[in-house]
C-alpha cells in the first residue's frame, strides 16, 4: 500500500511485520509467498524490503505491470458484497469499485502518485474489452447495480475512454456508475457516451478557483476549462462533484 511503498523502512521499524511489498503487489507478493514456502533467498525478489538480524534491506525496484489485462479479476466471491455500503453517494445498491487504469501521466505537486512512479509507463490502460468484461461479471454474477471506477482519471485518452463507454452500451449492460475525470479533456462526444453508458456522476479535479494556485501546483488546467467541462456535462444530464483543496500558499491574497 501507499505507506509501505513510501516508507518501507518505517513500516518495518514500527511494526512486527517481516516484509514490506513496495509498489504494485500482484507479482511481488506471489513471488514472496513462494519464496517463504520454499525457504529460498528473498533478496532475489524485486520490490520488497525486509529485516535481517542487524539491518533492513531493500531490494531493487520492480518494474510496473505493463499489461494490466494479465491481472485476474479480484476474488470477490470470497466476500459478501452486500456487507459493504460503497461510496456514500449512489443511485443504486449494492455497489462495487474497480480500476479501469493505473497511474497518471501528470505531475501535480500535491499528489502521492510520485511515490508510484518508479518506472514507466506511468499510465497504463486496460483494454476496453477487459474493463467491460469485469463490469459485466459484476453485474451478472455478483448482482451489482452501481460501480465506481476509482482510477486517477478516466479520460487521459479520449478515444480509449469513449471506446470503453461504447463497449458498455453495445453490450446493453444495466448499470449506473461514476468516475473521476480531468476538466481539460471533455467534449460533447465524450459526455454523450458517458451518459449513454450509465455514468451519472463525475468527480472533477478542479482543486482551486484561483488560476495562480492551479499553475503553482502544476495542475495544467484553466478555470475556463473547468467551467466549459461542467457546462458540457450538465447538457448531457451528468452531475458534477468538484474536488477542491484549501490553504495553498498562493491563495493568501487570491
Amino acid at each position: 500500500g501507499p505507506h509501505a511503498t513510501a516508507f518501507p523502512e518505517d513500516a518495518l521499524m514500527k511494526s512486527p511485520i517481516d516484509f514490506a511489498v513496495i509498489g504494485e503487489g500482484e507479482n511481488t507478493f506471489l513471488e514472496l509467498t513462494k519464496s517463504i514456502m520454499e525457504n529460498s533467498d528473498s533478496q532475489k525478489i524485486d520490490g520488497i524490503s525486509f529485516r535481517t538480524d542487524k539491518n533492513i534491506i531493500r531490494t531493487k525496484p520492480r518494474a510496473l505491470i505493463s499489461n494490466l489485462d494479465e491481472i485476474p479479476f479480484p476474488a470477490r466471491d470470497l466476500i459478501d458484497i452486500n456487507k459493504y455500503p460503497g461510496y456514500y453517494v449512489k443511485k443504486r445498491k449494492p455497489e462495487a469499485s474497480f480500476l479501469s487504469s493505473r497511474g497518471c501521466p501528470y505531475n501535480c505537486t500535491y499528489c502521492s502518485n510520485i511515490v508510484w512512479k518508479t518506472s514507466k509507463p506511468w499510465i497504463r490502460l486496460r483494454s476496453p474489452k477487459n474493463v467491460v468484461d469485469e463490469i459485466e461479471f459484476l453485474v451478472q454474477k455478483e448482482k451489482v447495480k452501481e460501480l465506481f471506477d476509482q482510477c486517477d482519471e478516466f479520460n487521459p485518452n479520449l478515444k480509449w475512454s469513449i471506446d470503453v463507454c461504447k463497449e458498455i452500451i453495445n453490450r446493453k449492460i444495466d448499470v449506473t456508475w461514476k468516475t473521476q475525470i480531468r476538466v481539460d479533456k471533455v467534449n460533447e462526444e465524450f459526455a454523450e457516451n458517458l451518459a449513454k453508458s450509465g455514468c451519472w456522476l463525475v468527480f472533477l479535479g478542479i482543486e482551486s478557483g484561483n488560476q495562480t494556485t492551479l499553475d503553482g501546483v502544476r495542475k495544467r488546467i484553466s478555470l475556463e476549462q473547468a467551467v466549459k467541462a461542467s457546462e458540457i456535462l450538465k447538457r448531457h444530464g451528468i452531475k458534477t462533484f468538484g474536488l477542491f483543496m484549501a490553504f495553498n500558499v498562493w491563495e493568501e491574497n487570491g
